[in-house]
């Protein structure tokens, strides 16, 4: 999904442009906590919001004639196995929303001077040097799943306080772990499958 905000064509039609990219990435969706990014010097805060500087790179963007798009990548270093740990922590960030924002230097002051592509994290692969995120629309992802419940180990599918979930107690949160829910003493309605043969959901380089 593509959002053009109204001053953004008034700054890519300036003598000078500098354009910046911020990398957002929504890895735990239960608590709402987003990894920030940009690959500009000392970070950039844009709408409010502080952009931590990262070694990360991204693909041409594919856009289909309609306007939809398709397919991209981020590179980020691993260099000190922060990315990696990331994964391991979340899911391999499968299905999880990278958005990438581009902004000029001279407009930051204006939110809304961006443009913003919404992604879906599709498959990431891993080496010593780098983490590479392939990413999709959220239209491709979804009709690439079959079966539309998917069976994971670790991570419940239903939502908090929910019918399915039933737990009905003064508990606010919840990280959709098998541990949580024992503290919730609700597991016997966790809804994920410890017993699936343990995969990893990314690739691991040689």
């Amino acid at each position: 999904m593509r959002i053009v905000g109204n001053a953004f064509n008034t700054g890519k039609n300036s003598p000078v442009v500098r354009p910046i990219y911020l990398y957002s990435i929504l890895y735990d969706p239960t608590a709402n906590s987003f990894l920030r990014m940009t690959n500009w010097p000392g970070g950039v805060t844009f709408d409010g919001v502080f952009y931590k500087h990262y070694a990360v790179i991204h693909s041409g963007i594919n856009e289909e004639a309609s306007g939809m798009i398709q397919k991209a990548s981020i590179t980020l270093s691993n260099a000190n196995r922060e990315m990696q740990a990331l994964l391991d922590d979340n899911e391999g960030l499968r299905e999880r929303k990278v958005t990438i924002t581009q902004v000029w230097e001279d407009t930051l002051a204006d939110p809304t001077a961006f443009i913003s592509d919404i992604l879906t994290v599709e498959q990431a692969s891993v080496t010593e040097e780098r983490v590479t995120l392939s990413l999709a629309s959220e239209l491709d992802v979804l009709n690439i799943m079959l079966p539309r419940r998917v069976m994971t180990r670790t991570f419940c599918r239903f939502t908090f306080k929910s019918a399915e979930c039933a737990y009905a107690g003064s508990e606010q949160s919840c990280n959709k772990t098998f541990n949580r829910c024992r503290e919730l003493v609700n597991q016997k309605h966790f809804g994920a499958f410890p017993a699936t043969p343990l995969t990893k959901t990314y690739l691991r380089g040689i």
